[in-house]
């Protein structure tokens, strides 16, 4: 009897394991408010990022450095729940100094609850690839891997 016991708590835990949270449906509203990005354990660092979505589809994302000091990026973002993405736009500035309004970039939602959120970026328009170092936005994400979250 014992055995079945520990068989039957094997499998149980086997399967609430597979169940993951990350299917969740995605509550929109969960993004309002401002989120930290969380970095690896142990990893020092001189500053910080948060991310500050408000519901009127406004991103402010406030870069702070000891060394550069603080700086904000103010961009527009809207969210598919069908795909599961942020799509984030933002003012950049062209070779002639005119500013241009272009969707850039594209995070898949890995998760969104009220206390969690990860994304990972699945796509960055490539005329991004062409601007001069001083004017790449300082928001985009090491490309393509997961970042975590906090609020």
């Amino acid at each position: 009897m014992k055995k079945q016991v520990t068989i039957f708590m094997f499998i149980a835990c086997l399967i609430m394991t597979a169940c993951s949270n990350d299917d969740e449906p995605i509550v929109i509203d969960n993004i309002v408010g401002t989120w930290h990005v969380q970095y690896p354990a142990g990893l020092q660092t001189e500053g910080f990022i948060e991310w500050s979505f408000n519901s009127n589809g406004e991103l402010s994302i406030r870069n702070y450095d000891v060394f550069a000091g603080d700086y904000t990026s103010e961009y527009v973002y809207s969210i598919s729940e069908e795909d599961r993405s942020i799509t984030i736009s933002g003012d950049i500035k062209n070779i002639d100094g005119e500013t241009t309004t272009d969707k850039f970039a594209i995070y898949e939602i890995v998760k969104l609850s009220k206390k969690e959120l990860r994304i990972k970026q699945s796509w960055l328009n490539t005329s991004y690839d062409d601007l001069a170092p001083e004017d790449k936005n300082d928001f985009l994400l090491e490309a393509y891997k997961e970042v975590s979250f906090r609020r």
